[in-house]
């Protein structure tokens, strides 16, 4: 499991937190910080943590000691881009997440050229399949099962995936 680097919780990954920050959810780790640091900052904030949080040697270690053959790798919609976030709780905070795939993508393969495959876990889905911050938000709330629009989301982000996976060497299953 290579949790909380798309789909981040307090619990897991406190450092990715701001000191104050309300909640223990991924729009709550982004809303503080773009309060304190703005859009851009936060941006680049995120993307160094997508980058750098599994290393070239932690997934070496993976391979080689512990024999890992699969990981299963958590995101939210969200990560998707810029254009699943309108409408739903990331919407102002899109602009942080418009690259966020592309780091997807790259974590995959780098996982693949070790011969580690990747299930992609849409963790978090619009409007929350169940009222825990790995749904993305504190809301406490549990919408998307009564959400025609969130269902709609859900699938096109589903079917998004899918046909990018198409491509992608090293996906285990969505």
């Amino acid at each position: 499991n290579i949790g909380s680097v798309f789909a981040i919780e307090r619990w897991l990954t406190g450092s990715r937190f701001p000191d104050g920050a309300e909640g223990s959810s991924e729009k709550a780790a982004a809303d503080a910080w773009v309060a304190r640091e703005g859009v851009d900052a936060t941006r680049d904030r995120f993307e160094k943590a997508w980058r750098e949080y599994v290393s070239d040697q932690d997934l070496d270690w993976l391979r080689d000691v512990a024999k890992c053959t699969s990981v299963r790798l958590p995101i939210g919609y969200w990560d998707l881009g810029s254009e699943f976030c309108k409408g739903t709780a990331f919407d102002k905070l899109a602009g942080v997440y418009q690259n966020a795939w592309r780091y997807i993508q790259e974590l995959v393969g780098r996982c693949s050229v070790r011969g580690i495959a990747v299930l992609i876990d849409v963790h978090g889905l619009p409007g929350g399949a169940n009222p825990q911050e790995h749904s993305g938000t504190n809301s406490g709330k549990t919408e998307f099962w009564d959400s025609r629009s969130n269902r709609e989301l859900a699938t096109r982000c589903m079917c998004f995936i899918a046909e990018q996976a198409r491509s992608m060497a090293g996906v285990l299953g969505i």
